[in-house]
């Protein structure tokens, strides 16, 4: 059975738009019918899935363009895909790292001295060239961000208000 563009669009759960992009891009190559029409077969809709899938799992279309190159070719992309997750799971490790520091610096700022509360301007808030939230003293972080320590920082805060 073969589809044109807008049943083929529909079935695989993708816009007519995402599978004229894919084939821009080399993912798919649909039969063509004598008129020109684009003819898509129930293997064209299992590559819309894979290509999908791969996407959720966080591969860019170049690189899911390899991919199906590779097993196009009659390569087995197993290790190249592996390379791949191996880079993805350091990348997401590191971000996890980055969030929690920051979820403790928040945590620092946000439980900082009661006084704070009352106080007539938010020390939090206040930024001083070279420094981090609320003035303190920070240090440069992953991607040139500052970063404060956040015990120095709840200390810092307290004798502020005090």
């Amino acid at each position: 059975m073969a589809w044109r563009i807008g049943e083929a669009a529909r079935r695989a759960g993708v816009t007519v738009h995402a599978l004229r992009h894919y084939e821009e891009l080399g993912l798919m190559r649909p039969r063509r019918s004598p008129s020109g029409q684009r003819l898509y077969g129930e293997e064209d809709l299992a590559r819309v899935r894979f290509v999908r899938r791969a996407a959720a799992l966080g591969f860019s279309l170049g690189e899911i363009a390899e991919i199906l190159r590779l097993r196009d070719g009659g390569q087995a992309p197993c290790g190249w895909v592996r390379e791949r997750l191996g880079e993805k799971l350091a990348a997401i490790e590191a971000r996890i790292a980055e969030l929690e520091r920051l979820r403790a610096e928040l945590l620092a700022l946000r439980d900082g001295s009661p006084e704070d509360a009352a106080a007539a301007c938010c020390p939090v808030l206040e930024c001083g060239g070279g420094r981090g939230a609320g003035g303190l003293p920070a240090s440069a972080g992953p991607r040139g961000r500052l970063r404060v320590d956040p015990e120095r920082a709840r200390t810092l805060v307290r004798a502020a208000w005090r």
